[in-house]
C-alpha cells in the first residue's frame, strides 16, 4: 500500500462494493463504495449532510446491513457478525455516557470477563491516558463537556478494539474547547497505535486532524488523499471548493504535457505546473491565499490577470480582498496584514493586477 508520514502502510479494513439503501425505492444512502484503511492510520470522512458518511461508519460498525458489497477487518468477512462480536467500537456524537454510573463504572462497562482486579486497573489505566485520573468516582453530570467526551474515549478504547470509528467527536464542543480537544485526539490517537475513522463535515477539523481523508458526495468518495493532498491537488470542482475556499475561473485548454497544462482565461495565458485531467477540463481553480495582489500598472504578463478591488475585509491577522475581473468573475485575495500592499487597506475602485503562480493553480474537470 506503499508508505505514510514514513510509515509502511498495512491494510486493517476493506470495504467492497458497499451499497446501502433505507427501504425500497429510495436512492442509495452509500452506493458502490470502495475504501481500505491502515492500520494505526487517523482516517478522517469528510462530507455535508446526507453524503453517506455516517451511513459508511454504521455499517462498519455493525448497526446498518449493507444491501451489497463486504466489509473486511484483519482479513475477515464482518457480513454476518453483529455489532457486539465485531473487534470494533464507535463512540457517539452525544457520548451516551450512563448518567446513574460514575465515570470508573462507565469506562467499565465494556470490559466483561475480566476479573475485578484487571478491570479496575484497566479502568485506572484508561483514565489515565485521558487524564482523568481524579475523576473516577464523579457522575456526567459533574463533568464539563470536554470531560464527558475524554471519558467516552476512555471508555471507547478500553476493551482494546482493532478499530474506533468516532462520529463527529467534537460537535458539542465550544470553538476553543473544540481545537484543544482536537489536538488531544490526535496526539491520543498516536500514543495507543489505533486505527481511528473519525466522521466530520468540518473543512478545517479534518485537514488539521487526518492522516488520509476521504471526502464523500452523494454515498461516493470524490476523493480519498493526505489533507496535501486533496487540498493542493483536488480530484474535481467540487473537491476544490468543498475543501476550503477556491477561485474558479472558466477556462480553455491550449495545451497539455506532462510539462503542465497552458489555459486560457479572459484572453490570458495561464500555466499551470501540473498536467490536467484527461477529460472534462473546463475551470482553472486557485486558492485566495495563493493568490498574489500587484498594483495597476505591473505588466499583465502570462498568470496575470487585471481587476478591481471592491473592498476589504479584516480578519485579525489578514485582509480578504474582494476583486471583480473585467468579465465580472468574482475574486478572493487572503493576504496576511504584514506582506506590503497585499496587507494594505485599499479604497474600493482601485485597479489591481492579480498574479496566480503556475504551482498553484489547477485546472480541474467541471
Amino acid at each position: 500500500m506503499g508508505t505514510l508520514q514514513g510509515r509502511a502502510l498495512t491494510a486493517l479494513l476493506r470495504v467492497e462494493g458497499l451499497t446501502v439503501r433505507y427501504g425500497a425505492g429510495t436512492g442509495a444512502a452509500v452506493s458502490g463504495l470502495d475504501l481500505t484503511v491502515a492500520a494505526g492510520e487517523l482516517f478522517v470522512l469528510l462530507g455535508a449532510s446526507g453524503s453517506g458518511k455516517t451511513t459508511l461508519l454504521r455499517a462498519v460498525a455493525g448497526f446498518v446491513r449493507p444491501d451489497a458489497g463486504r466489509i473486511v477487518l484483519d482479513g475477515a468477512d464482518l457480513s454476518d457478525v453483529p455489532p457486539y462480536r465485531r473487534p470494533v467500537n464507535t463512540m457517539f456524537q452525544s457520548y451516551a455516557l450512563f448518567p446513574h454510573m460514575t465515570v470508573a463504572q462507565n469506562v467499565a462497562f465494556g470490559l466483561r470477563g475480566m476479573d475485578r482486579a484487571a478491570r479496575a486497573a484497566r479502568v485506572a489505566s484508561m483514565l489515565d491516558l485521558v487524564s482523568m485520573a481524579g475523576f473516577a468516582a464523579r457522575r456526567p453530570s459533574q463533568l464539563s463537556g470536554g470531560q464527558q467526551q475524554r471519558v467516552a474515549l476512555a471508555r471507547s478504547l478500553a476493551p482494546n478494539p482493532r478499530l474506533l470509528l468516532l462520529d463527529e467527536p467534537l460537535s458539542a464542543l465550544d470553538r476553543g474547547l473544540r481545537e484543544q480537544t482536537r489536538e488531544e485526539i490526535v496526539a491520543l490517537q498516536r500514543r495507543v497505535g489505533t486505527a481511528f475513522i473519525v466522521v466530520t463535515h468540518d473543512q478545517q477539523e479534518a485537514l488539521a486532524m487526518a492522516s488520509r481523508i476521504g471526502v464523500m458526495r452523494d454515498g461516493r468518495l470524490a476523493q480519498v488523499g493526505t489533507p496535501a493532498e486533496v487540498y493542493e491537488r483536488p480530484a474535481s470542482r467540487f473537491v476544490a471548493e468543498f475543501l476550503g475556499a477556491a477561485n474558479v475561473l472558466p477556462a480553455r485548454l491550449l495545451e497539455a504535457s506532462g510539462q503542465g497544462t497552458v489555459t486560457e482565461v479572459l484572453g490570458v495565458p495561464l500555466r499551470a505546473a501540473v498536467p490536467a485531467p484527461a477529460e472534462g477540463v473546463a475551470v482553472l481553480a486557485i486558492r485566495p491565499e495563493r493568490v498574489r495582489l500587484l498594483p495597476a500598472g505591473a505588466a499583465l504578463e502570462p498568470n496575470r490577470l487585471a481587476g478591481t478591488l471592491e473592498g476589504s475585509t479584516y480578519e485579525g491577522d489578514r485582509l480578504i480582498h474582494a476583486v471583480r475581473l473585467a468579465d465580472g468573475t468574482a475574486m478572493r485575495v487572503s493576504a496576511p496584514l504584514s506582506d506590503g500592499l497585499q496587507g494594505a487597506r485599499l479604497p474600493p475602485g482601485t485597479g489591481v493586477v492579480l498574479e496566480l503562480p503556475p504551482e498553484a493553480c489547477m485546472v480541474l474537470a467541471e
